[in-house]
């Protein structure tokens, strides 16, 4: 049960982080 909550977690941030840097790839092309 920990095992799946540590994964369900990492996946959370990992998406997160996904789409934090592909917003930043929008705005640059928009931008320049």
């Amino acid at each position: 049960m920990a095992l799946l909550f540590h994964l369900f977690v990492k996946h959370i941030i990992f998406y997160g982080i996904e789409i934090c840097l592909n917003n930043r790839l929008k705005g640059v092309k928009m931008n320049g």
